[in-house]
This record gives C-alpha cells, structure tokens and sequence, in this order.
C-alpha cells in the first residue's frame, strides 16, 4: 500500500480553505461543521458535520463503502465546534492533532475517552510531555503539516521597510510593548492585519518581517514569512518549542528576547540591508529542505504507519505528571500571557513536580524569594473554616475594591490564593471579582447570597450571580423569593431570558418578551391576496452585512415571505464580513464582486478582472432567471455587482423595484433606464429631493421610508431612566462617528455624570477600534464603556433591552436610520446626527434630540439634558414609541412595495407588449 492510495477522514474545525492545499492522500476526505459537502462520481471530497459532539457512526451512514477509512485524524479546538465521538466504531489507526494553544486537561481529556492511538501537535511541542506522561506512547511532534503555503517570486530589494501583520493586542501585551519600543525609538512599523494570501506577499517585498509570538511557542507566521523568502525577525523562544531545533539564529532568522534587543536589532538590518536579504534566502532555503508539504507528509504518515522520524521530532517520555500539574502549568501559562515578565513564587515540592516543564514558560520569572510583590502558588490546601473565618473579620467584598489602600498580611495573601482566588495585579488586596464568587459559594451559601446582594446594591454584578440565586430559590420552592430576583433582573435587562423563564417556570404562562426570544421569527403580517414570485439581487447579504441596508432588505424578504410570496434571494458570500449558515432558506450566494471594502475604505479591482467578474454575473443571473421564472424582482444595492445587472432584469421583462438607500444608485443620471418596468423606491425625502438636485429622472419614483421590524422590539417593560444607560449600534467606522459619543463620555465624566454605555458593532477599521480603546484607557473609561459585536436582529434586541438611550452619530449620509426606528420601538430615547434617509424620523425635541455633528459640544449638551432630567427622557420616548409602531413598520413598508409591483405587472403582461 502506497501512502497515496490511503483512505483516510480528517475531521476539522475550519474551513476547508484554511488548511493545507494538498491532501495527505488521493482519497482524502475532509469532514467539519465549516465544510461545505462536495461530492463527486467517486464520492465525497468535503461532508459537513453537526457543529459540537457528533456520533462518527452517522457520518459513516453517509459514507459509500468505498470511502471507508484506512486512517482517521481529528483536529483539536478549544472552543468544542469538532467533536467527533465513538471513533472506535473504525477499527483503524486514529491520531489527535493538536490545535494551537490546545488546553492540555480538555485535549487530554477527549484523548483519553476516544482512546487515540497518536497524539500530535504543530506548534505546541512543548505540551507534548504531558501526553506522554499520560501514557500516549505514540506522540510526536509534526511543524507545518496543515501548513497552506503562498509561494512568491525572489525579490531582488525590498520595498517596505519593517512590516507587522496581525492584531497588537492589550496594552500589558508582548506585542503592544515591542511595537511601542520601536516607535518610541523613532523606528517606522507598517501594520496591517491582512489574510494569509495577501500577507505571503507583504513579507516577500518587505526587508524586515517582524513577528511576536502569543505566548512564547512558535505560530504559523514563523512559516507564513520563511515561504514567502522574507527576513524573519521574532522573539526567542524556550528550548522546548523546538524553534531553534528548525532554524538557527542569525543563519536562517533573527530572534530578540527583549524589546531593547529588538530596537537594536531592527536598526542594525535597517543599515546593512543585505545581511538581511542573506538570512531571507538561507531561510527559505532550509524551510524548503525540512518543512516542504512532501516532507511534513511523508514524516507524519512514516510514523503512523512504519514507527519512523527523525530524532528531534520525537518526544521521550519523561517524569510522571499528576493532573494537578497540569492545571497549575496551565494556570501559569494564561499567567504568562495576560503578565509577560512576572516573578512567580514555587514551592519547593511544585518545582519538583513541575521540572522542566516551567522552562517552556519563559516570560515569567521563577525564584523562591517570598517577597509580598511575587506571585506565590503553594501546592497544598487549606480548611474552607479557617478562610471563612478571615472574611467574617474582613467583609469579603472589601477584597474587590473597597479598601485598595491598606497592605493585606502576606500570610493570608497565600490563603486566599490556595482556596481559588486570584488577584488582578493592581492592588494588594484587589482579587477577581469571579474568583472571589466561586470561593465564597464554596465556603457558604449564606455567604454567597450576602454578597451577590451587597455587591449588586453597589451596581459591580452582572445577571449571572444573581440568576444563580432566584434559580436555587426556585429549586428550594421559595417562589416568592425567586420572582423578585428575577424581576429585579428584568427592570434592567428586560431581555434576560433565565429571569424571563424563571417568571413563565413560576407563572405557568409565556411572557411576550420570551416568546419573542424563542420564536423571533414569526410576523404578524398577515396573508397577501396576490402572491408573487419575487427575485431578491444585492450585493450583500445578512449575516454578512456593513451597515443597515442589508438588515433592511432581509426584513423585507421576511415579511413578503410570511405574506404568502415565493422569495428567492441571489447574493455574494464576503467571508469577511463573516461565516453564513450551511442551509439558508432560499439563499443564493453565487455572485461575484469587482471590489470590496477593508479597513473602512472602498477598493475597486482591475478593468479586466471587472469585466470578467461582471459577464460571470450575468451569466449567473440568467441561469436563476431560468431556474425560479420570477414574477418581479426587488433590486437592492447593485455597488461591485454592476449596472448590467439592471440592464439583463429588463431585459427579460421582469418589473424590477430598486430599493435605494443613498444618493449612488449604481449608475449616472444619462443612464437611467427609459423602460416602464423599472421603478425606484427611495428611503425618504431627503434622497428625493437629492436625485431630483442630481438630474435624474423623477418618473416612476416614490417614497418608501425604510422601516423595522417593530413588533420585535417592543418590549412589555418599559427601560428605567435611574442613569444613562447608552447603546451605540453600528459598523465601527469613523464615518459612523463612535468618536464623537466617546469625546461626549469623557466630558459627562468631567461633569460627575454616572452612565453605562455599549458599543455593539462589527469591526471592519482596526486601527480605528485600537484608537478608541487607547482613548477610554487614557480618560479610565475602560471599565464604563463595554464592546459587543453586533450579530442581528436577536442581538441587537438584547443591548436595546440593557440601554435607555440610542446615540446614532453618523457623519456620513449614508445612515438610513433604522436603528433609530428600532431603538424608538424599544422605548429607548434618541440622540441623533440626522444625515442623510435618517433624518426624517427624529423631530427635534417631540420624539427625540438632534445635534451637530461638527460640534461634539451639542452631543454632550444633549446627554446631559437627559441626565437631568429624566421626566424629559421618558416623555421622548414615548411618543419615539409611538411613532415608530404608526409610521415606521416595515410591514407597512412592504405592503406599500407590494402596490407597486402590482402596477409595474400590468406593464410586463402580454397584450402591453405587443
């Protein structure tokens, strides 16, 4: 049996795309919830999984007899998406690859129960002797085999200077002080965050490519930029990763083990450049003799199945590790990440214990000093009493923050630390606040319920502590006790679905609001008399959406939907926008844009790559055409589809409404399609009076205002005005205007004013986001403003339900205002920029606030207003309610949409045409 002719399944986590392009066998197959099933007249190539744990015996139902497995291998996850359980039901080889920065006791844990017969790790060889230790005999270490290569061609002189690719990372991280080291030291550092593809290139015509590991273990772009012939210049790592076993400093790459020998370094390349271009060359030469693909897979598969590698990729057995190691090595490691350069105290018996497993953690300190400033960590326990007994002396919520100042003794510094209490590092007595809970309700249910109690009075707890206890109040038959939690709960969150369920558990009946939360996709709209097959284009659709029109048009689609109509939606799949659901309801994603969106900006591809992208288009449009026949179509934004989208819908005689939410329609005013089908339905006023200022043509144009889904967010209580509770809902872009509410937040700081606020929003400007949050930092605002993303309708509701007031701060006029329609549902008051379709909803003073956005002043003015005067507040609201249940339903909307396909249908039929 040759390796190629192998039958083998890889289980993974991933998408496909992600990992190496080449298979380990011709009959490989690759098997994960992010697959996408592919078959061919052989069989599968790719088969989606269930997402968390899976019975492989129903993957093997699925299976022709064929494709019977010789070899099965699963790649590991923290986060549990790839499960595959009862792995014996194949009686052949099975090898665990352990993902990176693998959690040793879960791995170790689903190896022990699958009872895997190879253990293997890419990156974390370190980790590897706790395997061993365990009893995996078969455990061996295999660099770069998932390893998806972009080959680039030799550059003859650099043309950026020194490049970072990837996030920086918290202000205490590794990577944020070395990139502030060489900043402060005047040397220039181009950062980006781009995908692996695009990065292969960015370090091939870079001089320098600098690279920070996480953690102190080798990553992927210790190989993304040796393969792509770029001069590595990376921290030094411990023995045990095996970094040095591959590559030799100065000969094959450059390491630095702090960040003054990083500046010294970077200047030394910057000046003798073609030392730098050597080392690249040397590099990739000995990335190609040792970690090419044939190399990974032959020395992965040799081991497997003939007991064969070399020496430095096997891993000897070493002293036996009790689990309690592991969890303190563990604990060190996360230890290690969040406080690079700590000292770390060991006891005499955990050094013993622990070995030379600590040397793998080299950015913590190891001495037995007891210094009050170390970090101690003992190994033997402590009576639950004895500790008790301190927090009767010392209230135990005083450990959080209510008495910062005073030294605690040292003594019982350890003891709090032995039972599970870990401090923050900013105060001597300043512990977790999380840390702090799980001990007490170990200590003392009593204990537990004072405290959750005393600290929610002071407003430091989250929902959690306290769902815990109307939950054991509920089990315990004090229902009484359990509703006034859980209404306590809802007065401030009332969207929390364990306080709603508890209310229905002791009421025997469905709140609104939960039902809402369980069947969110049920409208009441009620049933058209004329159902129509309707085509839906746009070039973006949710869950992958930049903005609110995609939300818009996904409401509409709902809602004609559930009014009796056939709708069939053709759209793009942008990964970066994020993952789509495997099986989406009548969703198509199969076109194509000529351009995109990155870091905020707009980019546009090559002329021939438009046209060819665009003639693919049209091709893919008449195929649906042919496939669905639709009655009319709904046009949505047409930017990087192209104008002959429009020109092959009319083409066919298919009466198209174009829903258009800013001033660009996708084409010129003298290309105005002159046709009787072609209708526009513009978001408001606003944008009337601005296509009618940009000459287009009027004719066959009308009104209809973007609306929401009302019902939804219309909650049965009303938000409590006690302080601002602040949400902002948005793509975080500067055009979105995140600043100028966060400027306002450091001034109502200024004025004593007490708030909250939220900023839910997908991330599409990085180094926008990173400004943000070093501001807050600079104001001690870190703790005051929390970031969510912004995942839907379900997750939008749920910050609404936490927030009392909406700040919409748009600079741009692309904002068609349905977060404001939302928020004004929700019984929220409204602050707002009012550009562009949005500003017809907020009537200044009635139904909410207005200011300038040229003037952060009129912002915080409004805030305040609010803050002082909270009967205002609520009298804004509630006509904001009231108008957006009568004017801006969206159902409404769609009814007014449907009238009008009614009358473009009349222009299609036969008897008009001839």
């Amino acid at each position: 049996m040759t390796f190629k002719d192998l039958k083998i399944i890889s289980f993974i986590p991933c998408d496909r795309k992600l990992l190496r392009k080449d298979t380990l066998s011709k009959h490989e197959v690759f098997c994960g919830p992010n697959c996408i099933t592919v078959k061919n007249p052989q069989g599968y190539e790719t088969l989606q999984t269930p997402l968390g744990l899976y019975d492989i015996q129903e993957i093997a139902k699925t299976l022709p007899e064929s494709q019977y497995p010789e070899l099965i291998i699963v790649h590991s996850d923290n986060d549990e998406q790839n499960m595959p359980r009862n792995l014996g039901y194949f009686k052949v080889p099975k090898v665990l690859v352990l993902g990176e920065n693998a959690e040793i006791t879960k791995t170790l844990k689903y190896a022990q129960e699958e009872q895997f017969d190879f253990i293997c790790s890419e990156n974390n060889r370190e980790v590897l002797s706790f395997y061993k230790d365990a009893g995996f005999e078969n455990t061996f270490w295999s660099p770069a085999l998932n390893f998806r290569r972009f080959s680039q061609p030799v550059r003859l002189s650099p043309l950026n200077k020194i490049v970072y690719n990837g996030t920086v990372g918290e202000l205490n991280s590794y990577s944020f002080k070395c990139l502030n080291a060489l900043q402060k030291n005047g040397i220039a550092v181009n950062i980006s965050n781009c995908n692996p593809e695009e990065a292969a290139a960015l370090y091939s015509k870079s001089l320098v490519s600098l690279n920070c590991s996480s953690n102190g273990e080798i990553n992927n772009k210790v190989y993304e930029v040796l393969a792509s012939g770029g001069f590595l210049l990376t921290d030094r790592l411990s023995g045990n990763s095996g970094l040095e076993i591959l590559f030799q400093n100065e000969s094959h790459l450059k390491t630095f083990s702090s960040s003054g020998e990083l500046v010294e370094a970077a200047k030394f390349y910057l000046k003798n450049q073609q030392d730098a271009i050597s080392i690249s060359r040397s590099g990739l030469k000995q990335f190609n003799k040792i970690l090419s693909y044939e190399k990974c897979a032959s020395r992965f598969l040799n081991f497997i199945f003939n007991k064969e590698i070399e020496e430095p990729f096997q891993i000897k057995p070493r002293a036996k590790t009790t689990t309690n190691c592991t969890n303190i090595y563990e604990t060190l490691k996360k230890i290690q990440f969040e406080k690079p350069g700590l000292k770390v105290s060991l006891s005499e018996n955990l050094k013993k214990i622990l070995a030379d497993k600590v040397q793998s953690l080299h950015r913590l300190t190891f001495n037995n000093s007891q210094s009050t400033e170390l970090l101690a960590v003992e190994t033997n326990d402590i009576e639950g009493i004895e500790l008790k007994a301190q927090f009767e002396k010392q209230p135990f919520e005083e450990l959080i923050i209510l008495n910062e100042e005073g030294p605690l003794d040292e003594t019982i510094s350890i003891k709090l630390k032995k039972f599970g209490l870990k401090k923050t590092g900013i105060y001597p007595n300043h512990f977790e606040l999380k840390s702090i809970l799980k001990t007490a309700i170990k200590l003392s249910p009593h204990l537990f319920e004072s405290l959750v109690l005393q600290l929610d009075s002071k407003g430091k707890l989250g929902n959690k502590p306290l769902l815990e206890l109307a939950e054991k109040a509920l089990i315990q038959n004090k229902e009484t006790k359990a509703e006034i939690i859980a209404t306590k709960i809802l007065s401030r969150d009332r969207s929390c679905r364990g306080a709603l369920e508890i209310i229905y558990k002791i009421k025997k009946k469905v709140p609104g609001d939960l039902n809402l939360i369980l069947n969110h996709t049920e409208l009441r709209t009620g049933l058209t008399e004329y159902p129509m097959k309707i085509l839906l284009v746009t070039n973006l659709y949710p869950p992958q959406e930049l903005g609110e029109y995609g939300r818009l048009l996904s409401g509409m689609a709902k809602v004609l939907f559930e009014r009796g109509h056939q709708v069939y939606i053709l759209s793009t799949n942008q990964a970066q926008f994020g993952d789509v659901p495997a099986r989406e309801r009548g969703v198509f994603r199969s076109l194509n844009l000529s351009g995109g969106w990155q870091n905020g900006e707009t980019f546009s591809l090559s002329e021939v790559r438009t046209k060819n992208i665009q003639s693919k288009n049209l091709a893919t449009l008449r195929t649906h055409i042919r496939a669905f026949t639709p009655d009319v179509c709904l046009l949505g934004d047409i930017e990087f589809l192209g104008f002959g989208i429009l020109r092959e819908l009319l083409n066919h005689q298919i009466p198209v409404i174009h829903y258009i939410g800013n001033s660009d329609p996708g084409f010129k005013a003298e290309e105005h399609p002159q046709s009787p089908l072609y209708f526009k339905a513009l978001a408001s006023k606003a944008l009337l009076i601005e296509f009618g200022r940009k000459a287009y043509s009027l004719d066959h144009t009308d009104i209809a205002s973007a609306g929401a889904l009302v019902d939804f967010y219309n909650f049965e209580k009303e938000p409590s005005f006690d302080k601002l509770k602040i949400a902002f809902i948005g793509s975080i872009l500067p055009e979105n205007g995140a600043h100028l509410l966060i400027n306002s937040l450091a001034a109502l700081k200024n004025h004593g004013i007490d708030f909250e606020c939220e900023i839910a929003g997908n991330r599409t400007d990085e180094n926008y986001l990173k400004q943000l949050k070093a501001f807050l930092i600079s104001q001690g605002l870190s703790r005051k403003v929390l970031f969510s993303t912004n995942k839907g309708r379900p997750n939008i509701r749920e910050v609404l339900a936490r927030s009392n007031t909406l700040v919409c701060a748009n600079i741009s006029e692309k904002n068609l205002g349905i977060i404001q329609v939302e928020a004004m549902a929700a019984g929220l008051t409204v602050i707002s920029s009012a550009k562009g379709p949005a500003q017809d909803i907020i009537d200044d003073g009635v139904n909410g606030l207005l200011f300038n956005p040229k003037d952060n002043q009129t912002l915080t003015a409004k805030l305040l207003l609010l803050a002082q005067n909270k009967k205002m507040a609520k009298a804004l609201a509630k006509q904001g309610q009231f108008d957006a249940v009568n004017e801006y339903n969206l159902i409404d909307s769609v009814r007014k949409l449907e009238e009008d396909f009614k009358y473009l249908k009349q222009f299609s039929e036969p008897m008009f045409l001839k």
